[in-house]
């Protein structure tokens, strides 16, 4: 389950921090998919799926689907 810090702070967390990037598929998931993420819109969880996904796309290129779920 994602700390209350990264729920709070989601935006500064999936555009700033190299921490969100090396995130592992399951915990991934698990932040932009939480029912209690701090955002305005979906679009903020779309870009930072896409984000997520271009830091290692060779190796994360199959998961497209899974993270684009959670939009």
């Amino acid at each position: 389950m994602p700390s209350s810090y990264l729920l709070s702070h989601f935006a500064d967390v999936v555009t700033k921090s190299e921490e969100f990037l090396e995130m592992s598929l399951e915990s991934a998931l698990a932040l932009l998919n939480h029912d209690r993420i701090n955002v305005r819109n979906e679009e903020l969880v779309w870009e930072a799926g896409v984000r997520w996904i271009e830091h290692l796309p060779a190796e994360r290129k199959g998961h497209v689907d899974d993270i684009m779920r959670c939009v």
